[in-house]
């Protein structure tokens, strides 16, 4: 129980520190504030996972608006945002298929990760 309660402070302070460090000015372009804001929100929401309080389907619909913020930003930076969305999902299904394992998630969850790795391989191969 102690160390659940570790985890968790842990966690809550790892969220607290990366959203205060993706604070952005309104002066700022708004594709990078997008940007900015979605690599900050997908990194809080790995954590939270990791802390036991959050979910994987945010760590995937924050990677993949992290995907289309850089493809918005820069066309030509598509082909590496894909590569690096769908090696996020690899690492999101190799740590939901542990989560699992361990009582940590449903496996439904697994589930949904081995769908957002196949996802991210089919927009790979389309480009």
């Amino acid at each position: 129980m102690t160390n659940r309660i570790a985890t968790y402070g842990l966690g809550c302070l790892a969220v607290l520190l990366l959203l205060a460090a993706g604070t952005a000015s309104a002066q700022d372009d708004p594709r990078a504030v997008c940007e900015d804001a979605a690599r900050d929100a997908y990194q809080a929401a790995n954590a939270e996972l990791d802390a036991g309080m959050g979910d994987v389907e945010a760590v995937y619909r924050w990677s993949k608006r992290w995907l289309q913020a850089l493809s918005e930003k820069d066309p030509a930076a598509k082909r590496p945002a894909l590569e690096a969305h769908q090696t996020r999902m690899q690492a999101l299904q190799t740590k939901a298929t542990t989560l699992v394992q361990t009582g940590m998630l449903k496996g439904s969850a697994a589930r949904a990760c081995d769908y957002y790795a196949a996802e991210a391989a089919a927009w790979l191969a389309d480009k």
